[in-house]
C-alpha cells in the first residue's frame, strides 16, 4: 500500500478533525483569555481518545492499562511543568489568560500524526495488534499527551 492509497483511504471526518486541531493550535500561538471550561475540552477529546486503543484493540490487557496509567500519570507532571509558566487565573470570572505559545500545536499535531500513523499502520497490518512495542508506542504516547492536557487543566484549577 503506498503513501497515496492511505490518504486517499481516509475517511472524510478525519481531515476535519486534523483541521479543526491545525486551527485551534494556531489560535494557541497568540495570548488569550479563556473559560476554564475550553481548557477542559481537550482533556475530554484526548483521554477518551487515547483510553479507547486500550479497549479496542488491546483488549483491556492489564498491561496496556498500566501504559495508560503510567503515560497518563507522566504526562499530567510533564503538563504542569509545561504550562504552569505565564498562565494568570481570574477565579471570579472563571478563565484563564494563556501566553501564546506553539506547544499547543505541537502537542496536537503529535497525537493526531501519531494515532494516524498507528492506524495506518493497523490496516496495512493487523497483525501489530499483537505487538507489545506497538501497543506501548500507541498506548503511552496518546496517554502522556491526553495527560499533558489534563496536567493543564489541574494546574489552572489549582492555581489562586
Amino acid at each position: 500500500m503506498i503513501i497515496i492509497d492511505i490518504l486517499s483511504g481516509t475517511p472524510p471526518w478525519v481531515w476535519l478533525v486534523f483541521g479543526y486541531l491545525i486551527i485551534i493550535g494556531i489560535r494557541a500561538l497568540r495570548p488569550a483569555t479563556v473559560s476554564f471550561y475550553q481548557i477542559i475540552i481537550p482533556v475530554a477529546i484526548f483521554s477518551p481518545w487515547s483510553f479507547h486503543a486500550v479497549i479496542s484493540l488491546f483488549s483491556s490487557s492489564l498491561m496496556s492499562i498500566v501504559t495508560w496509567i503510567g503515560g497518563l500519570l507522566l504526562g499530567i507532571h510533564l503538563g504542569i511543568s509545561l504550562f504552569s509558566r505565564g498562565i494568570t487565573v481570574d477565579r471570579t470570572k472563571m478563565v484563564a489568560h494563556l501566553p501564546g505559545s506553539p506547544r499547543t500545536l505541537i502537542l496536537y499535531l503529535i497525537f493526531f500524526c501519531m494515532k494516524y500513523a498507528m492506524r495506518a499502520s493497523l490496516a496495512i497490518n493487523p497483525e501489530l495488534a499483537q505487538s507489545f512495542a506497538f501497543m506501548l508506542i500507541d498506548v503511552g504516547t496518546s496517554a502522556t499527551i491526553s495527560g499533558i492536557f489534563l496536567g493543564r487543566l489541574f494546574f489552572v484549577m489549582r492555581k489562586r
